[in-house]
């Protein structure tokens, strides 16, 4: 019996020694991986000081692991030793700490390592990081201040963005790659700096850009007022301009061909905006929650509308679409609250779900023969919805295929492309009207009653 006995406690002390091991720091323990020589974690969530050591029982600490202290939401204060190579992704996840010292050992700082630590006011990124991972230091909000060595050659996406309180950062000379939105949302920084010897990046007036001056990169979403694009300019990139709240006006050069994904993104005072002649497409999101925006004339030769390109352009009360474009996306136009009328090109085979949905202003509608399918909710929440204009004839019409919850295109009065038609023993005259965008419908006109019809 006592050897059976003596014989589970060897056997537990063998598995224990096979698990993780603890080392206690101020109440709490370090959960270590001695094989790795990673902290994964920590005992005491309700810490509010702590060293991480170089070493644990005789082992170097090479890494702070995926999540380690991501729950110790009152750690205000750490001291991480030299010898530590690795910041871990959400290793200091939503923390409260107010500064940051990283060593000078650390090379690579992971995926939202130190995301939403609001009240981090400074850090300090050593010589020797090489990385800031995806979203490093996005939302800490109070981040007034931050040091980039020459050795950083990435910057990753979203790393910066949302750090309100950011009123400048300096791009060194070894940086290669900027994520996107890496300061998107920064409200107060309003110029990017960058070294001269940086081979990739050049700053003009602030603002970034690729180096042969061919990209904009980003805007500083603390910029106000009017924006000058130089000549030459051929690219705006993706959310180049997102969260520029206080803009009002960008003037965009006649070399730009290609404006990128959601490159004026919740631009909330932007007013004007000229689309020039050599674009062919506007992409996705590109100008969606642009509140101020009230009219908007798009190009000969544009293409494409993507899909939600002006979401949520509430004071939109009129738009332009060329007889070129043959596609709109899907959200297009949802929100434009103001949009009182909107005529759809020949060319166009589909309205797609929720392209203009919840448009209460909208009124009328002119869709072309070509249009065969009106996808989901293309027209909900149009409550102002009265007359429709199709260049088709009813037959015509008949064949369209409606996606579910259109019930603003039911109770519209249709008028179709019919010369004369008798309903109900009242003669109704039709009056031809081309559209700019080179469609032409038939306006229904009920003619005067005559002495002898009283």
């Amino acid at each position: 019996m006592r050897k059976t006995v003596i014989s589970i406690l060897l056997a537990l002390l063998l598995c224990a020694s096979m698990l993780p091991a603890a080392a206690r720091a101020d109440g709490g323990e370090f959960v270590f991986d001695a094989e790795t020589g990673t902290i994964t974690g920590y005992t005491d969530n309700k810490v509010t000081e702590l060293v991480i050591p170089a070493e644990i029982d005789g082992v170097a600490v090479k890494e702070i692991g995926a999540h380690a202290f991501k729950r110790c939401y009152h750690l205000s204060s750490i001291t991480i030793s030299e010898g530590i190579t690795t910041i871990g992704e959400l290793a200091f996840f939503k923390i409260n700490v107010k500064s940051v010292t990283i060593p000078s050992s650390v090379t690579a700082i992971g995926r939202y390592a130190f995301s939403d630590c609001k009240n981090l006011e400074s850090v300090t990124v050593p010589e020797g990081v090489v990385s800031l991972g995806d979203h490093a230091f996005f939302n800490c909000r109070s981040l007034k201040s931050v040091t980039l060595p020459e050795s950083v050659t990435s910057i990753g996406e979203s790393a910066f963005s949302r750090c309100e309180e950011l009123k400048s950062i300096t791009i060194k000379g070894g940086v290669a790659t900027i994520g996107s939105y890496a300061f998107e949302d920064c409200t107060h920084l309003t110029e990017i700096n960058v070294a001269k010897n940086n081979a990739v990046y050049v700053s003009d007036d602030g603002v970034l850009y690729t180096k042969d001056m061919k990209t904009l990169v980003c805007c500083p979403s603390g910029r106000s007022g009017e924006l000058v694009i130089p000549n030459g300019v051929k690219t705006i990139g993706q959310s180049a301009f997102a969260s520029c709240k206080r803009l009002t006006e960008v003037k965009i050069p006649k070399s730009v061909d290609s404006i990128e994904w959601r490159a004026f993104h919740s631009c909330k005072s932007l007013t004007g905006v000229t689309i020039p002649n050599s674009l062919t497409i506007i992409n996705g999101g590109t100008f969606c929650f642009c509140e101020s925006l009230t009219s908007v004339k798009i190009p000969d030769g544009v293409t494409s509308i993507g899909s939600g390109a002006f979401t949520g352009c509430k004071n939109l009360t009129s738009v332009s679409i060329p007889k070129s474009v043959t596609s709109i996306g899907a959200c297009a136009f949802y929100g434009c609250e103001s949009l009182k009328s909107v005529t759809i090109p020949e060319g166009v085979t589909k309205i797609e779900d929720f392209t203009f949905l919840c448009c209460e202003s909208l009124a009328s509608v002119a869709i072309p023969k070509s249009v065969r399918t009106i996808g989901q909710e293309a027209f909900n929440g149009c409550e102002s919805l009265d007359r429709i204009y199709c260049s088709g004839t009813e037959e015509e019409w008949r064949k369209f295929i409606f996606g579910r919850d259109n019930i603003p295109l039911i109770s519209a009065t249709v008028c179709f492309r019919e010369d004369m038609q008798k309903t109900g023993g009242i003669l109704i005259a039709a009056a031809c009207v081309v559209f700019a965008a080179g469609v032409t419908v038939f306006i229904v006109l009920k003619r005067k009653k005559r002495k002898a019809d009283k």
